[in-house]
């Protein structure tokens, strides 16, 4: 009888595969190098300026626990607003 937990050929080849490109990226056998994406799309350049925000109501809050929701949120609201003023005033027209 098989063993169901024992790999098949082909996992034998992508665990090879692992160990090749963690090799050639400075990560420990077997594990695999965390890669990093330095994207600087619109997106992600708002996802960081919410992150920093939440993170400055989360201290001035004296660090709370389970309030992360809260922090992202208002901080996401509070940077659409900058970012709907900024569009407007580049465009000639009244903040709201």
């Amino acid at each position: 009888m098989k063993n169901p937990v024992r790999s098949t050929k082909n996992e034998d080849t992508t665990d090879d595969t692992r160990l090749k490109e963690s090799s050639l990226t400075g990560a420990p056998k077997g594990k695999m190098a965390r890669q990093t994406t330095h994207e600087t799309g619109p997106a992600v350049l708002r996802e960081e300026e919410i992150r920093k925000r939440a993170h400055a109501l989360w201290e001035k809050e004296g660090r709370p626990e389970g309030r992360h929701r809260d922090h992202w949120i208002r901080a996401a609201i509070w940077r659409d607003r900058q970012s709907s003023q900024a569009g407007s005033a580049a465009r000639g027209l009244a903040p709201t």
